[in-house]
């Protein structure tokens, strides 16, 4: 039992170093859309997010999953580890220089790609534009895709503390050069090469730390090695491949037949995005590898509180952000984005609606029990074709807010889908809901801070605040009457108090002049 409990302190601990390392990292990048709404017009912002919406999918989409490898196999085998790395490494190279290929010897198809021919006729320039940036896409993804490897390995050689040093340098440096691009040059052009600078210094990193932890790694070639990698990727790769694409797919959709001034409207409208991808991300890179150890030693048992554990510590964070943007959608746009890009508040409010259903952390058990990996992969494709479908309907009626809702339908029905396919494997029982007890009373608390926010909204409004005045008080009231509800709900528990408490003296005993403080 104390051997189970300390194993859950040290995987909290390793999802906290990684949650924290990417919040800082968020908060690094988060000044550069707001920038760059007020340094491009909506068009060339538009430019910007379709060539960096281009790099962002093959990144996630050219791996096939194989990255994913080294948490399955690095454990498993210890006296190949450097070949594990080094096929990782070479199957990324190969399929990122593929997408260099294409873009530089045929960058009109990514023009054709991004733009309809009813928007070339109202804008001859506009593909012009995108073929000329091509080639420099193409730059960004190579170096990009394999840098990504960096903290990926890092965590799965059960270095954590590291890969958070990785993350907050990497995003540093990626804020540095974005945002000074962004002020000096303010083109798309200069945006890219900085992003390109920035993969260079990553990729030299990793080469760096591939050496020192893996010495002479480029000699260890494994043939069999490679095959059993593959094998395992495959299911898995060809799953996340479909997600990503059905992911994706709706912006393509967009840009495709609204252009970059629409595009750049629709992408305002689901900016909450990168926030969940960052919880969501640690919690799941911390959470496969435990999964994947209960999964072979049969204890369901252990998955299903595991499970229930992390969906309460999402909660804690997503539900809360979800009441107060909901509350305060409108002031929320207007202050980051400027009244250019109010139109985007209804497409906001529609994507809001995933930000619930985003505390379950699925992935790792689809990873860990092959009959759920097929189950989603078959699911994903048949939903797939679904979206594709509504999406061109969605297109043709000209309404931005019809092609938000197709997305958020499809994505919570599939989502309800894997979770009920998941506890039938798991087994879960009725009384298991019981776990989810402290994740009720965060959805009460969540209520009851947005009903008195809505209200202390309404008193204001009259008195014409500017937006950013508004949102800083809405919020301060939300979290003030949301903080007071979870005191009362008790939902933090003793231990976390202590831990705090602890932590709070850790950092006292470091700085002097603290003494006395707490």
């Amino acid at each position: 039992m104390n051997q189970s409990k300390e194993k859950s302190v040290s995987l909290a601990a390793s999802a906290a170093w990684i949650m924290f390392a990417k919040l800082l990292a968020f908060a690094f990048n988060i000044a550069l859309p707001f920038l760059l709404v007020r340094r491009l017009s909506q068009t060339s912002f538009g430019l910007y997010k379709q060539a960096f919406l281009v790099v962002s999918t093959s990144i996630a989409m050219l791996p096939m999953g194989f990255s994913m490898t080294a948490f399955f196999f690095l454990p498993r085998e210890t006296e190949k580890k450097s070949a594990v790395v080094f096929n990782i490494l070479l199957f990324n190279l190969a399929v990122s220089t593929l997408a260099l290929l294409v873009l530089v010897f045929f960058p009109q198809m990514l023009a054709n790609l991004l733009i309809s021919d009813q928007v070339a006729a109202q804008d001859p320039q506009i593909r012009g534009q995108i073929v000329a940036l091509a080639p420099l896409i193409g730059f960004v993804i190579l170096t990009w895709l394999i840098s990504a490897f960096l903290e990926l390995i890092a965590v799965a050689n059960q270095e954590t503390k590291l890969a958070s040093v990785f993350i907050i340098l990497a995003q540093f440096t990626k804020a540095v050069l974005l945002l000074s691009a962004a002020l000096v040059f303010g083109s798309v052009r200069s945006l890219l090469t900085a992003a390109l600078i920035q993969g260079i210094l990553q990729t030299a990193i990793l080469c760096f730390y591939l050496q020192r932890c893996f010495p002479a790694f480029w000699r260890s070639f494994d043939w069999g090695v490679l095959k059993r990698q593959i094998t395992y990727a495959l299911p898995y790769g060809l799953s996340s491949l479909i997600w990503t694409l059905q992911t994706d797919i709706h912006s393509y959709f967009v840009s495709h037949n609204f252009g970059q001034a629409g595009f750049a409207i629709y992408a305002v409208g689901v900016f909450q995005l990168p926030l969940i991808g960052i919880l969501t991300e640690s919690a799941a890179s911390v959470m496969i590898p435990r999964v994947s150890y209960l999964q072979s030693v049969d204890n369901k048992r252990e998955i299903i509180s595991l499970i229930a554990g992390a969906m309460r510590g999402l909660a804690i964070a997503f539900f809360p952000l979800y009441g107060v943007l909901l509350v305060m959608r409108e002031e929320f746009i207007v202050a980051l984005f400027t009244k250019t890009y109010i139109t985007s508040v209804p497409i906001f409010l529609i994507n809001l609606t995933l930000l619930p259903f985003s505390i379950t952390l699925l992935d790792s058990i689809a990873r860990a029990y092959i009959e759920i990996g097929r189950f989603i992969t078959r699911m994903r494709v048949v939903f797939f074709v679904v979206l594709a479908a509504g999406l061109w309907l969605a297109v043709r009626s000209g309404d931005l807010r019809l092609v938000a809702a197709t997305v958020i339908g499809v994505y919570i029905t599939e989502h309800l889908l894997m979770l009920y396919k998941s506890s039938r494997v798991l087994g879960v029982e009725r009384r298991d809901i019981t776990l989810l007890k402290d994740v009720g009373k965060i959805a009460l608390a969540t209520i009851v801070a947005s009903v008195i926010t809505v209200f202390v909204r309404q008193l204001l409004l009259p008195y014409e605040l500017k937006a950013m005045v508004l949102l800083i008080l809405g919020g301060l009231v939300f979290g003030l009457f949301y903080l007071i509800a979870m005191l009362r709900l008790r939902v933090v528990t003793d231990l976390e108090w202590n831990q705090v408490y602890h932590k709070l003296e850790r950092i006292r005993g470091k700085f002097p002049i603290l003494q006395g403080s707490f």
